[in-house]
């Protein structure tokens, strides 16, 4: 003891304290490998103390799986070595990890050089490279690696590896501990498994199966949401969510649930997202990232459940995806390799039973044997006087549907409207420059309703009319001195013929310029917009409308419409009704067979107490699109307007055209049959 106390006396200070830091790592991880932590956890803080204390330059963390096969689960600095960059150097270092599972013995192997049987297994980076496996129970479970820099003696690489051996021993205990809780959770869990089997595969309804799957399964994984999806074609259909009874299938998260699993499933390999995760590809990415945008989940699993198959099937194809296993945590799973076995457990089961609720959901005409099988307690004989009841009440209806006659109405949307009524248009394009009526003004024809303006109009009439006060100035001119030149002597003479001529020239000119001057009063003239017939204007706020605004030729103005009767006493009052183009063939062939006009029925918005009464007068050869009412015909009725009190143009009608009488079940299932007609016998 007292050589102990001395020999670490003589130490260096910064000596002691590096041996204090690495028992002091020692013992952390020692307490770790007792812990329920997740295994990136573990090893992350592993590999940052064992770089720390070891002053390296980074290191890496494999974990080996059943072939064996490496799977990187914590690198620090990684990218220096240049490993990532060169696929032949990552290929040479795999193989040299490769060597040291299968020696299961830690090595130190300087920089560029190679050990193993195989030649390919070597260093190809500038740095010294300790790599130390991690065996349980004789068989390798993960690999330490730590880059180190070169130029390290024989002596310190021993102990850097005596170090590593000294973690790996502690990761041996983390493996064992995890491998018992994992085992001490399948036996836990076994009771409820077999549970969970039974009531899965108790029922062949496919959305009872469904529904049991996502509630008892959630429970099992331990997760905080669990979804079914069963594959039709290359799309997923979300069929259940646990702990919800119904839901909407046009909300957000269910589509862009159903959108992540159909990308998962086309890639054919179950997906595994946490935090942390590695990259994923672009089809699978560009439908998870919508997805948590939604669901706000931090651990995401994707498992496809595929068919099981016989043996002789197994060789002649391979088994389908049938379905999907959408597993949902909001929190840091704390187990996730066994989370990933309760899930692949779930999984197995769930998927033939879905299986067979999908094969008894195909069977030929399985809605109508369904049907069939739950009315078989029809046919037992202490249920056959209700069974006697229920078949006489049946035909008492089906026989009063066809043989009691009913009154056969069609109906619309209808308006009242004065008969004589015209829209007044822009003769021009111009500004409204004075709007000489107002609603409900009474106008007589060609009476003034609108001044138009037009600038350019007014601009070329200033300019013709100067040009032709010049021309009659000039011509007046040239004409006196005409006169003048012709009282003189004869030695004026060419002066007179040119006089003559220019005086010819302006004549021509001014008669031109007239006849311009004819067409811009023609042009100004359709500047004043006049009222086509006599009556009332019921444009609502015309001089709001209208004034000072720009309009174009053929631009709707207003309307005026005659809302009294005529010198022949005809009431100029229709009721117009915008028939469903469904149902006018209801009409016209009523209208066919009949002697009479079509008798019509309404009541009016403003008062549904009195029935008021008309007769068809046309029916338009023409259907009008609208995206409101759809594809309708016009049918115009005429209406005696001394039945109504008060009347307004556009004042809402509901009407009733009588197409004659026709059964009951017609009546009423007129236009589901129509449906059948056209949809499944045409």
């Amino acid at each position: 003891m007292a050589s102990q106390q001395t020999t670490t006396a003589t130490l260096p200070p910064a000596v002691d304290t590096a041996w204090q830091e690495i028992e002091e790592l020692v013992d952390q991880i020692a307490r770790l490998s007792k812990a329920a932590v997740p295994i990136g956890d573990f090893y992350s803080e592993v590999l940052n103390g064992a770089v720390s204390a070891l002053a390296a330059s980074g290191g890496a963390v494999w974990l080996v799986r059943p072939g064996p096969e490496i799977h990187l689960e914590y690198q620090v600095n990684l990218a220096r070595t240049g490993l990532v960059e060169n696929d032949e150097d990552w290929r040479r270092h795999a193989e040299l990890v490769y060597s040291v599972i299968e020696s299961r013995t830690s090595r130190a192997v300087p920089p560029h050089a190679g050990t193993g049987r195989d030649a390919l297994a070597a260093n190809p980076t500038e740095y010294l490279l300790l790599i130390c496996p991690v065996t349980v129970e004789a068989e390798p479970a993960a690999v330490i690696e730590i880059f180190q820099r070169a130029g390290a003696s024989a002596a310190a690489q021993g102990g850097y590896l005596r170090f590593l051996d000294a973690l790996a021993e502690l990761a041996g205990d983390f493996h064992r501990n995890l491998k018992l809780r994992q085992l001490e959770d399948r036996a836990g869990a076994w009771g409820q498994f077999e549970q969970f089997a039974e009531r899965v595969h108790g029922s062949l309804d496919l959305d009872r199966t469904a529904y049991l799957t996502a509630n008892e399964g959630r429970r099992l994984i331990e997760c905080d949401r669990l979804s079914v999806l069963v594959l039709r074609g290359r799309r997923a259909r979300m069929l259940a969510v646990s702990g919800l009874d119904t839901f909407d299938r046009r909300a957000n998260i269910i589509r862009r649930a159903e959108q992540l699993v159909s990308a998962v499933v086309a890639a054919d390999e179950p997906l595994w997202f946490g935090e942390g995760g590695g990259p994923l590809p672009p089809q699978i990415e560009a439908a998870l990232e919508p997805f948590l945008d939604e669901s706000h989940a931090r651990a995401v699993a994707v498992v496809p459940l595929k068919e099981t198959l016989a043996e002789a099937e197994r060789e002649e194809r391979r088994p389908q995806t049938l379905a999907a296993l959408l597993v949902e945590r909001f929190e840091v799973d704390p187990t996730p390799e066994g989370t990933r076995h309760r899930v692949e457990a779930v999984g197995r089961h769930s998927a033939l039973a879905l299986q067979n609720a999908l094969e008894h959901r195909s069977l030929p005409f399985f809605p109508l044997l369904r049907l069939l099988q739950r009315a078989t307690w029809l046919t037992r004989l202490r249920h056959l006087p209700k069974t006697a009841l229920i078949l006489g009440l049946i035909a008492a209806a089906i026989a009063a549907l066809v043989l009691i006659p009913a009154d056969f109405n069609i109906s619309g949307r209808g308006e009242l409207q004065p008969r004589v009524r015209q829209d007044v248009f822009a003769t021009t394009d111009g500004i409204v420059d004075e709007v000489y009526v107002w609603h409900g003004k009474p106008v007589a024809p060609d009476e003034p309703l609108v001044q138009l303006r037009k600038l350019e109009l007014e601009y070329q009439f200033k300019e013709l009319t100067g040009e032709r006060q010049t021309t009659v100035t000039r011509l007046n001119t040239v004409q006196t001195a005409l006169v003048r030149q012709q009282a003189r002597t004869s030695e004026g003479e060419d002066r007179r013929r040119s006089l003559a001529a220019e005086a010819e020239e302006l004549k021509i000119k001014l008669a031109s310029l007239q006849e311009q001057f004819a067409v811009l009063e023609e042009q100004q003239a359709e500047l004043l917009i006049k009222s086509p017939i006599g009556g009332r204007v019921l444009t609502w706020d015309v001089d709001q409308l209208l004034e000072a605004r720009p309009v174009q030729r053929g631009q709707n103005l207003l309307r005026v419409a005659k809302l009294q009767d005529d010198s022949q006493g005809v009431a100029p009052w229709v009721l117009e009704i915008r028939v469903p183009d469904d149902d006018v063939g209801h009409v016209l062939e009523a209208r066919r067979s009949s002697q009479e006009p079509l008798a019509v029925s309404f009541v009016l918005a403003t008062d549904p107490d009195t029935t008021y009464h008309g007769t068809v007068d046309t029916i338009d050869m023409s259907t009008r699109t609208d995206e409101t009412e759809g594809s309708t015909v016009l049918v115009t009725v005429n209406i005696d307007k001394s039945q109504l009190a008060h009347l307004r143009p556009g004042l809402v009608a509901i009407p009733k055209i009588h197409c004659g009488r026709r059964s009951v079940g017609y009546v009423w299932f007129h236009n589901l049959l129509d449906t059948i007609k056209t949809k499944l016998l045409f």
